[in-house]
This record gives structure tokens, sequence and C-alpha cells, in this order.
């Protein structure tokens, strides 16, 4: 897509589009939309922003400083309960999902996009993809930008089950009678958002790479920018560590690759490291200690913890997507030791700037080691920061005005 003459004078006028709306709290995936608010906004040549959300009333409101979210009453996306079940069965059964299809007759939406009148459509979601293509069928000047993983994230979903309560036949049986089904569906309707986009920027190479394989997407129409960022003055001073006695993860209990890796450190790392504390913090984890493991749960303010910590541990081993913990991690410039999966979309080298071990049975022993040798803990409390190099807010600007003024 070429911009027009008048969207090179004046400022772009931008259109985050969301299935449902941005909230006052955000979780992972509403901090891609806030870091890529927060980059826009500092682009001379970026105008007006505003969010456009289904939601169940109709109303406006300012987020993150002065941008509008627009709330759209119409037809929403189940994520649970009893809406969500019969959706999927539906699909199981009759190979479609009613909601995707009840997602494209909100017209009260794509009519609202079309009186913005925006430049640029920004969507992160493959949920939205029938408004896409309405919304494409009237305004053939905005340009379309999907910021999407790649479509292995959707096997995630198979990964929450293992979280649930449910018997492990049952699990089983799940797995074996809905997943080709659930994955063949859904990576069809993510290579069809990806086609009606007109640029697809991904959190990593891993997506990127994954992308060009399931879609003709040509390789210079897809960029990779991080989803997060940091500050300057959010790197924590070096205080070199001679020592580690004490290790922290950090990770929600209702999620299954958290809950994994606390059992990995419970199972196959703390025991063998007896004179080390490990500390694990996160929501709905019930506060217990067992052995040198210490379950706090949910605490009001994880500075303090963070800072005391002589170490950080991740050995991750399922999940999808950037993990938002290592780069906090990073930035309170401790020795962090983990899984390449736990590390995907950082720039991390091994015994430079992290300890990286794919071997679970293998993490305790490098931890060992490291602990042996001061030279190779401040070694890598220096470069840990180095890891971060992308993801700092002058180069993610920089990245997105090369986006911006992408040209077909």
């Amino acid at each position: 897509m070429v911009l027009s003459q008048k969207q090179r004078k004046n400022k772009l006028k931008v259109a985050f589009l969301l299935y449902k709306p941005l909230p006052n709290v955000m979780g992972g995936g509403d901090i891609a939309v806030w870091t890529l608010i927060n980059i826009l906004k500092r682009i001379p040549e970026v105008g007006k922003i505003e969010i456009f959300a289904i939601s169940d009333r109709d109303y406006e409101e300012k987020i993150l400083g002065n941008v509008i979210q627009r709330h759209i009453k119409g037809y929403g996306y189940p994520e649970r309960g009893f809406s969500r079940f019969l959706d999927l069965l539906c699909l199981f059964i009759f190979g479609f999902r009613p909601s995707l299809t009840t997602i494209g007759k909100n017209r009260k939406v794509v009519d609202a996009l079309v009186k913005y009148d925006p430049d640029l459509l920004i969507a992160l979601s493959f949920q939205v993809n029938p408004i896409i293509s309405k919304f494409k069928s009237i305004n053939k000047n905005a340009k379309i930008i999907a910021y999407t993983d790649s479509p292995e994230v959707l096997s995630a979903v198979f990964d929450y089950l293992e979280a649930t309560r449910l018997p492990n036949l049952l699990k089983k049986f799940v797995r074996v009678l809905f997943y080709k089904r659930y994955i063949k569906f859904h990576q069809k309707v993510a290579v069809d958002f990806i086609k009606n986009s007109d640029t697809v920027v991904t959190p990593t190479e891993f997506d990127k790479e994954e992308i060009l394989q399931l879609s003709d997407i040509n390789k210079k129409d897809i960029s990779v920018i991080p989803p997060i960022s940091y500050k300057e003055n959010e790197v924590r001073k070096l205080k070199p560590t001679s020592k580690i006695k004490k290790v922290v993860f950090v990770g929600a209990c209702n999620f299954w690759p958290n809950l994994q890796a606390i059992e990995i450190i419970k199972q196959k790392i703390a025991p063998k490291l007896k004179d080390i504390e490990f500390i694990v913090v996160g929501k709905y984890c019930k506060p217990q200690k067992e052995g040198n493991v210490n379950i706090m749960g949910e605490v009001k303010d994880l500075d303090p913890i963070l800072r005391e910590a002589d170490a950080f541990i991740a050995p991750i081993v399922s999940g999808r997507g950037i993990k938002t913990k290592i780069l906090t991690y990073f930035l309170y410039r401790k020795p962090v030791i983990g899984t390449s999966l736990a590390f995907r979309g950082y720039k991390v080298k091994n015994n430079y700037n992290a300890i990286v071990e794919d071997n679970i049975d293998n993490i305790w022993r490098r931890l060992y080691e490291l602990n042996r040798s001061k030279e190779d803990i401040l070694r890598i409390q220096k470069n840990s920061i180095k890891a971060l190099e992308d993801f700092k807010i002058s180069k993610l600007k920089q990245k997105w005005i090369k986006v911006l003024k992408y040209e077909k």
C-alpha cells in the first residue's frame, strides 16, 4: 500500500480494533496495546489514536492518558462459560464457530470505523477478521496492520486444559478427539487474517518464521517488533552478587506453564541445592513451604522481593509467545537461568548474559556451577541488560516508523 499525498502531509489517524475492551488493569496481552500506543504517541507523523472495541453497551471513555476507547455494543467473542462450550461444540460437530460468524455481523463497529476514516487500522487478534473484511470492502485506502503471534499460539488452549481439575482420562480424550480439528480451523482463520492485512508485525523471529511457513505472505511484508518495552530509568542499579542464596520465580498458578515450572523447581532443582532458598511469587498460588521452596503467593509489592533476589529462574517447558516477566528479571540486573523457550524474543547468549539450559535435569547443576564462580556471576550480571537491546523505546519507535512508511 502506498500512502496518499493527503496522508503524507497530514498527521496519521490511527484506529485499534479489539474484540473486547481494554481493561483499566491490564494483563499480559493488553500490555502489547499499551506499549504500541505509547510508542505511536512519540512518532511526530501520528496524530489521533482511538480504540474501537466490541462491548456489552455503547459508551466512550478515556484511557492511557487521553486515548478514547469506544465501546460498541455488539456480538462478542465467548471466552468462558456455557456460551464458549456451545461455540466450541459447534466447531467440533459442524466445523465452524458461530461466534466468528456473528462478530462479522457487528455492522455498528464497521460503521463507526468508516465514519472515523482511519489512515491506519491496527488489529491484534484474528477474532476481528470478519469486521476487517467488511471494512476493507468500503474503505480501500486505510492501511491495515496485523500485530499477531504465530498460529502456534493456538495450541496454548490445550496447555490451559492441563491446569483444570478434569480427570486425566478426560483431558486425554479431549486432546485426541478435538486437537487436530481445532488447530486446523483456527490456522485457516489466522492465515485469512494475515492475508487481509497489508503488513504483519510479530513479537519474535520465531513467530515470523512460523507465519512465513503457513502463509504465502512476502517476507518483506512482515516485521519483528517486541510488544513490551522499558525506559532507561527502569533499569536497577547493579549490585554485584558474590553468592547466590535466594532464587526467585514469578508466575500465576492458574497458568499451566507456570505450574509445570514450579513443579520442576520443587522436584528437580531445589532438592539438589539445599543451601539455596527458592521463592515463588504469583497470583492464585497457595502460600506454603516445602523444604527450601517458599511459595509466597500473591504479594502487594513485588519490588522488595526482586531486589533481594540473587538470581531468577525460568524452567519453562511449555507455553507460547514472549515472556514479559523475563524483561522484568533482566531489569533487576541479576543472573537469569532458564530454557530457550523462556528466553524466546530476547538477545541472550549462554554464559554471557544468561544461563540457557534446555535439559531440565541439568538446570540445578548449571546453577551450582555458577554459584562456585564469583567472576561468572558478575560477568552475567553486568551483561544481563544487553539482552534487552531490542526493547528500548527508542529502538521500537524507529522500527514502527519504518512499518508506517512501508510501501508495497
